[in-house]
């Protein structure tokens, strides 16, 4: 299944509220509800690599 335009919505989202950390895992809960299970998969594994580049975000 491709990505959708939710996906890339939310990923978009998620980068703007990227400067800050409690923003950012409030947004990612949110969309880890709204997204259906193969999505969520996308989006997890974007997290895990996006979180390696931005270590400010690192929980």
């Amino acid at each position: 299944m491709g990505k959708t335009l939710r996906f890339k919505y939310t990923k978009a989202l998620l980068e703007k509220v990227s400067f800050n950390k409690r923003l950012f895992y409030k947004e990612l809960n949110k969309a880890y509800d709204n997204l259906n299970y193969d999505e969520s998969i996308y989006l997890n594994r974007w997290v895990l690599y996006y979180i390696r580049k931005n270590p400010q975000l690192n929980r």
